[in-house]
C-alpha cells in the first residue's frame, strides 16, 4: 500500500509542477501584452489596475490566461496531455480527474503570482 500511496503523491506532485509551469508561462505572454512591451497605455495606470482587480479577487477581468483543460482549441493542453505526460492512462476515473484538478489549481495559482509580482515591480519602481 506505501508503494501506492509514494506513487500518488509524485504524481500529485508532478502535476502541480507541470501546472505551475505553464502558468507561469502563460502568464509571461498575458504580462507582454498587458503590462509589457505591447501594452497600450500607460503601463504604470494598468499595473495598479491589475493589482487592485486581483486584491478583489477578479481575475475574470483581467482575461488572464485559462488552462485549456476544457479544449475550447485544437491545440490547448488537455487531461489527456497531462496524462500522457505523467505516464499514466486516461481512463476518466476520480483519479485523472483528481490530477486535473492539481494541475488546474497549479496553474491558476503560477498565473495569478506571476502577474501580480510583475504588476507590483512596475508600480514599486518609482
Amino acid at each position: 500500500m506505501t508503494e501506492i500511496t509514494d506513487q500518488w503523491e509524485e504524481l500529485v506532485k508532478s502535476a502541480g509542477e507541470i501546472g505551475a509551469q505553464h502558468g507561469t508561462n502563460a502568464a509571461a505572454w498575458w504580462e507582454q501584452e498587458n503590462l509589457g512591451g505591447r501594452a497600450p497605455g500607460e503601463v504604470k495606470a494598468s499595473a495598479r489596475r491589475v493589482l487592485r482587480l486581483l486584491d478583489d479577487c477578479d481575475t475574470d477581468a483581467l482575461g488572464l490566461p485559462g488552462d485549456g483543460m476544457a479544449g475550447e482549441h485544437a491545440d490547448d493542453y488537455a487531461p489527456r496531455d497531462l496524462c500522457t505526460e505523467l505516464g499514466i492512462a486516461e481512463d476518466g476515473d476520480d483519479d485523472s480527474g483528481s490530477l486535473v484538478t492539481c494541475y488546474q489549481d497549479a496553474f491558476s495559482s503560477a498565473v495569478e503570482s506571476a502577474v501580480s509580482q510583475h504588476a507590483h515591480s512596475i508600480v514599486d519602481d518609482a
